[in-house]
């Protein structure tokens, strides 16, 4: 069954956007130029709270690295444990996301992305409190207990807010998803800063909660830039090839590598790095959901919520899946190997996978059909189904869309 977001997303925002007989985004939307003036109300109120989520649950993501690890080892928790802790987050996340991706249409994506919220927004209010617990084995239990559900929680909305922007914005998805990314770039900028005061006020504190905020600063200035790039010039692909080849390089500055001695391991040598590499890693980053979706319907996809929400599902797994191995296998190759060659080994992998990345899209690059299937044709046969209305007054019955006010069907049987 693919589902209309639109009808599903109209108890919540109707009062926002006009009437329900107002036309539907997915629909309207052609592929012109992004502006915030040809856009309806209701993709502004989408944009600005799918905004405001992501500024806020970045921020409290982020806000634990200055002080969290010193607190857990005052409570008997280990620098391993700490990593785990940390970890685990993105580990659960990689593991749920393809889930409710797939599910997502079941669930709905309403249902989903909300929920989701009101989880991380409880788990985040326990995991304050958990200092007040038991010292030891408890105290990392609950942890680990607190943040595997919370990351339940953010994969959920998170996989439904890319499957949202995919479905109301598909001409213009890379831009809106760049924009969105400032949001997510200023929270992971500022959580830092904020957790470090918000602890105590010593100036190391502040030192490390600001060099934290310099790439992600970065990003957010520049990720509606690539998104724009994206979505007007067709650079999709070529964006993240280019990109990742270039972070690849700024990674060997960001240490230095051992065979460059010439560059000196100073501070701002390495504050140059993070800013550049901050601002390349958003134009690898920001075009690959749009590019995951051209493949999509590049292999016969239908253009439909079904689709954005099995993308998102993949997208968030491999992101998170990258920022569970990144901090746990960075760690154990700085203990062993130090930092420069660390660096190095990350710069190997960016290297190669913009390389082959290249010379794939240099020989055969997916382009978006020419005729992209109506996401509002695309039902599936299925028994009686009720979409999640405030009135209940669309009904799917065996293919058909009916519209019990009229008692007319919108949409064909699609066996007929």
């Amino acid at each position: 069954m693919a589902e209309d977001l639109g009808s599903e997303t109209t108890p919540l925002l109707a009062q926002h956007y006009g009437p329900p007989t107002e036309p539907s985004s997915h629909d309207t939307e052609k592929n012109d130029e992004f502006s915030w003036k040809k856009i309806t109300r209701r993709q502004k109120f989408i944009f600005v709270c799918m905004g405001f989520i992501n500024f806020g649950a970045c921020t409290c993501f982020s806000l634990l690295s200055p002080f969290f690890p010193a607190e857990a080892q005052k409570k008997g928790a280990t620098t391993t444990e700490v990593g785990f802790i940390f970890g685990v987050y993105e580990l659960v996340i990689f593991v749920s996301s393809p889930v409710f991706g797939n599910f997502i249409t079941k669930i709905g994506a309403k249902f989903m992305f909300v929920t989701g919220i009101m989880v991380c927004g409880v788990c985040t209010i326990l995991f304050g409190n958990l200092n007040a617990g038991p010292d030891g084995t408890v105290f990392v239990v609950m942890c680990f207990v607190v943040r595997s559900v919370e990351a339940l929680g953010c994969s959920a909305f998170v996989t439904a807010l890319f499957a949202i922007v995919a479905y109301e914005f598909p001409a213009y998805s890379t831009t809106v998803i760049g924009s969105l990314e400032t949001f997510s770039g200023l929270g992971l900028m500022v959580g830092p800063p904020i957790g470090g005061a918000l602890y105590e006020f010593k100036l190391k504190t502040w030192v490390v909660g600001f060099i934290f905020l310099i790439a992600p600063a970065v990003y957010a200035m520049t990720a509606p830039v690539w998104g724009w790039l994206g979505d007007t010039k067709g650079l999709t692909f070529w964006m993240i090839g280019i990109g990742t080849i270039l972070s690849a390089f700024l990674l060997l500055l960001l240490g230095p590598a051992p065979f460059l001695p010439f560059i000196p391991n100073t501070l701002y040598i390495n504050i140059i790095s993070l800013i550049l590499l901050g601002l390349l890693v958003g134009c690898a980053l920001i075009p690959t959901f749009k590019a995951l979706i051209i493949g999509a319907n590049y292999l016969g996809m239908p253009d439909d919520l079904s689709t954005s929400g099995k993308v998102s599902g993949l997208f968030n797994a491999g992101f998170s899946l990258g920022s569970f191995v990144g901090p746990t296998a960075g760690g154990a190759l700085v203990d062993y190997y130090g930092f420069p060659w660390a660096s190095c080994g990350c710069a190997v992998l960016f290297a190669v996978s913009g390389i082959i990345f290249s010379i794939y899209i240099f020989f055969n690059t997916p382009k978006m059909p020419a005729s992209l299937p109506d996401a509002s044709k695309d039902i599936q046969n299925e028994s009686k189904n009720i979409m999640d209305t405030a009135n209940h007054s669309i009904v799917v019955m065996n293919g058909d869309v009916k519209d019990e006010r009229t008692g007319t069907f919108l949409s064909e049987n699609l066996d007929a």
